[in-house]
């Protein structure tokens, strides 16, 4: 996806026996798009999470394209942690802490245009601002940029909830991507592209690899063309919004706008693309012969590499869990 315009530029289809474990797919799935991708059009960043196959990848065989890490996967990690050793004794007070910690990753990556160590020391001084010091954080960053603060719960200085924040804070890893944070886009459209696909290739549903990768150009298509809609209007014309509960906010009302509805442009395109090769292919034996000179190697199925024994072994060996001889 190009982050600038939310259009999705390439797809690929990996299938887990294509490659040696299921770790593997996604860098696959990224060599694949940089093979098609970089003869048309120039790369100069990219933004994923923190896989680490992809992180080699990127350093190995392209040092020259700065990788950024999104910073909505970072914080709903650091989150996750903090929420859970809120409920250890003595660390509750961490609870009202977890989503400001959250938020302020996220202004530490858009306040500092990309400046690592800018980043690092912003988000080190999370351990002085919720014990109300707000001074004295160590340059680039000395003192907090906010004004007066209303009334919250402190944390105090060397307990053992400030202590257990500090683990998750300065933990070294963490602090090593950090620096990395994206700064100018965030990978949340994808995360809306990824909503869009399940609509056409459900994952309750089984289909085999050419009915999946069309459905996943589809899926594209479709995303393509209404990832930009505009917000609708009353007939006053205000703009219209709608209260929904995310399951991320743990039930807490949020206000998200309505967009006008979805258009199916690209519908007509695919449709008279069928019927101009209609007339270009005339006979069912024509179009075949034209598909099976330009078609991709379609992996085996999963299940071919699966030992095959009679049924009736089978039957013979199965036995129900409540089965049992008196």
């Amino acid at each position: 996806m190009d982050l600038n315009t939310s259009k999705i530029l390439d797809v690929q289809l990996v299938q887990v026996n294509e490659v040696t474990s299921s770790n593997a797919m996604k860098s696959e799935g990224l060599k694949r798009c940089f093979n098609y991708l970089l003869p048309l059009a120039s790369i100069r960043s990219l933004t994923t999470d923190r896989h680490a196959s992809v992180q080699k990848y990127l350093r190995d065989c392209y040092p020259d394209i700065t990788h950024y890490f999104d910073a909505w996967h970072i914080a709903k990690n650091v989150k996750k942690k903090i929420e859970a050793i809120s409920k250890r004794r003595d660390c509750t007070i961490l609870g009202h802490w977890a989503q400001a910690v959250s938020n302020h990753l996220y202004w530490c990556a858009a306040s500092s245009a990309g400046n690592g160590n800018l980043v690092l020391t912003k988000w080190l001084s999370i351990l002085n601002h919720v014990c109300d010091i707000h001074t004295g954080h160590g340059e680039p960053y000395n003192e907090c940029m906010h004004g007066l603060l209303e009334p919250r719960l402190w944390i105090r200085a060397g307990s053992k909830a400030h202590k257990e924040l500090e683990l998750i804070v300065t933990n070294k890893l963490l602090c090593r991507d950090i620096r990395r944070l994206a700064f100018m886009a965030q990978t949340s459209a994808l995360e809306s592209y990824h909503r869009v696909v399940t609509f056409f290739a459900p994952k309750s549903v089984h289909f085999f690899y050419s009915a999946m990768e069309s459905r996943l150009l589809l899926a594209a298509l479709h995303f393509n063309e209404n990832c930009n809609r505009l917000q609708a209007v009353t007939q006053e014309g205000k703009p219209q919004w709608r209260i929904s509960f995310p399951k991320a906010r743990k039930g807490n009302a949020v206000a998200s706008m309505v967009q006008v509805p979805v258009t199916y442009a690209y519908v007509d395109e695919l449709l008279n693309a069928v019927v101009n090769l209609r007339k270009q292919f005339p006979s069912y034996s024509k179009a075949k012969t034209h598909v099976q000179c330009h078609q991709q190697v379609i992996p085996p199925p999963v299940a071919a590499s699966a030992v095959r024994l009679p049924k009736q072994d089978l039957v013979s060996a199965h036995i129900s869990r409540f089965q049992h001889e008196m």
